[in-house]
């Protein structure tokens, strides 16, 4: 039996890879490298780092444990919602929900923020509301 690898979720994968690769250079340049670029700054909108953070801070985490939480929902929910909407969809939906989060951190609180728990969270209701939506094409309603 031959077993082959498919890079089936190319947006979910690439983004999983791209946290960890952020994640392994946080641990060779420390937790400045990570305030520097992959924490929300609430700054003038005029600055481009203002900006940058607002998409860049969802690829950085603040421990293992944060990291490997995230990336362990990402990997099971990220390839049904790519299935399911498609690539292109799949990544506008990262950034749009990572660009949302962003404006509403800053709009209540000087805190930055770090990680990709708010795109986990949309992936997640976007896969209760597909599951929903076949369940009732079958006229069940699930109630526990």
């Amino acid at each position: 039996m031959k077993f082959r690898l498919k890079y089936n979720a190319p947006v979910i994968l690439t983004f999983a890879l791209l946290c960890s690769a952020v994640f392994l250079l946080s641990l060779v340049y420390g937790p400045s490298f990570l305030s520097d670029w992959f924490v929300t700054h609430r700054g003038p909108l005029s600055s481009v780092h203002t900006w940058l953070s607002m998409f860049t801070y969802v690829l950085g985490h603040a421990s293992l444990e944060h990291f490997m939480s995230n990336m362990m929902l990402l990997l099971l929910v990220g390839p049904v919602v790519e299935e399911k909407y498609g690539a292109k969809n799949t990544l506008i939906i990262i950034v749009f929900t990572a660009v949302l989060t962003a404006w509403a951190n800053m709009a209540v609180t000087s805190n930055g923020l770090i990680g990709c728990s708010g795109v986990v969270f949309a992936f997640i209701i976007l896969c209760s509301m597909k599951i929903l939506r076949s369940l009732m094409r079958r006229g069940e309603v699930p109630f526990r």
